[in-house]
């Protein structure tokens, strides 16, 4: 209430609304945040931010970049859901487009609660994630779509039993393949119901299920 009041409301609109569509990103560069705001004058708006001592701290790096401080754009988001709640999905799919950081794509389509889009994106990125050693990541990101579109996705319950494949862990890889060929089934999805039971083949042998296997 301190910042919205004694600093939001004492800044040029421009400079404003700018701040409230760049506040959906971590770290923001001049080209970044004209691509998410739709301002052509974000280098402008990147010194007033930094003439008026806005609660800001300037990064090195290869191009000019500044992280907000937690608290201000907390302030920011909370303002830009209020002032323009139809706004807050569309932003984040523009930091999705823009961002090269594979992980960091996903979560920005998960928080804009775009499942196609953010499941695309996570099949894109799965295998050099799992390369990579990044198990744990991937079953966090499975986890955090809807219940009800992870669910009944053949395609995410196959990359988290990707994921427990990696760790051994038969059981749960079995139980998401298995969910992995219902929902295929269900979607008339044959191919997706093939890989996932050649998968499941795999995984019951361990399990000592041959005969099902």
């Amino acid at each position: 209430d301190f910042i919205a009041s004694e600093v939001l409301d004492d800044m040029p609109l421009a400079l404003h609304d700018f701040l409230l569509r760049v506040s959906v990103l971590p770290e923001l560069t001049v080209l970044r945040a004209a691509a998410v705001s739709g301002d052509a004058r974000a280098a402008e708006r990147f010194d007033e931010i930094e003439r008026r001592g806005l609660f800001a701290t300037v990064l090195e790096a290869d191009e000019r970049t500044l992280v907000l401080h937690d608290l201000f754009r907390e302030a920011l988001l909370d303002r830009l859901r209020r002032r323009w709640p139809e706004q807050e999905a569309a932003l984040l799919r523009r930091a999705a487009d823009s961002e090269t950081d594979p992980v960091r794509r996903v979560n920005y389509l998960l928080r804009a609660r775009d499942w196609p889009a953010a499941e695309q994106a996570l099949a894109q990125a799965a295998p050099a994630l799992l390369l990579a050693g990044g198990m744990r990541e991937l079953l966090r990101l499975v986890d955090s779509f809807e219940p009800g579109w992870r669910d009944h996705s053949p395609r995410l319950q196959r990359l988290a039993a990707m994921a427990c494949t990696l760790r051994w862990d038969w059981e749960p890889m079995a139980r998401h393949l298995r969910a992995a060929v219902d929902a295929a089934r269900a979607l008339g999805d044959r191919d997706e119901q093939d890989l996932a039971e050649a998968h499941l083949a795999g995984a019951l042998y361990p399990l000592d299920q041959n005969a099902e296997g």
